[in-house]
């Protein structure tokens, strides 16, 4: 029990006290991480999953403020985007992301099934918008008007960011991409801790 409040509860609500703080700016993330921290044990505090996997408290809080304050600025533009009547949007393109997630890279998508407008025909969002709630997708969308607003990233710059995604990298011998070397090193984390 935290307080007055089983600890099941607990968790939920700092979390969600922390989210609303960065996400209003009330306290800048690492703030509200610590001040998080503190409230439910402290740094030492380990979390054993029901698959056997333990993580220390710090970390499952960083994962969750990170998730929340994502989800809270993905709200915010999405009542934005319905106050300016947008019927799109357009995801951000980033190196490295999971393969799953290369196909909707700085592309803008329709809200409402396929749509040409201006001889450009827009893909339906629907998958995008599935991949876009996987837990930990680090891609963001930003709503558009289809025809009016103009794509964030040029042909070019799509192509350097696909090129960084799929060549191998080598190190000490060993060759795999930008997304597969993340996820060597985070294991390695995660080991070490």
């Amino acid at each position: 029990v935290t307080g007055s409040v089983p600890l099941e509860g607990a968790f939920e609500s700092a979390i969600s006290e922390a989210v609303q703080a960065v996400s209003n700016g009330t306290a800048d993330f690492n703030t509200a991480m610590a001040k998080t921290v503190e409230r439910l044990g402290g740094s030492g505090v380990k979390v054993t999953y029901g698959s056997g996997v333990n993580r220390s408290l710090s970390a499952m809080i960083r994962q969750n403020l990170l998730y929340g304050a994502k989800q809270s600025a993905q709200a915010y533009d999405e009542y934005i985007g319905e106050q300016l009547g947008c019927d799109g949007f357009e995801v951000d393109a980033h190196a490295g992301c999971r393969p799953t997630h290369e196909f909707m890279q700085g592309k803008m998508y329709s809200y409402s099934g396929q749509k040409t407008v201006d001889g450009i025909t827009y893909e339906d969002g629907a998958e995008a918008l599935a991949r876009l709630g996987d837990y930990g997708c680090l891609h963001f969308k930003t709503d558009v008007i289809l025809g009016v607003s103009v794509p964030r990233y040029s042909d070019e710059e799509l192509e350097q960011i696909q090129s960084e995604t799929t060549q191998p990298i080598e190190y000490m011998g060993r060759e795999k991409t930008l997304y597969q070397w993340k996820q060597t090193q985070r294991t390695f984390e995660r080991s070490i801790r």
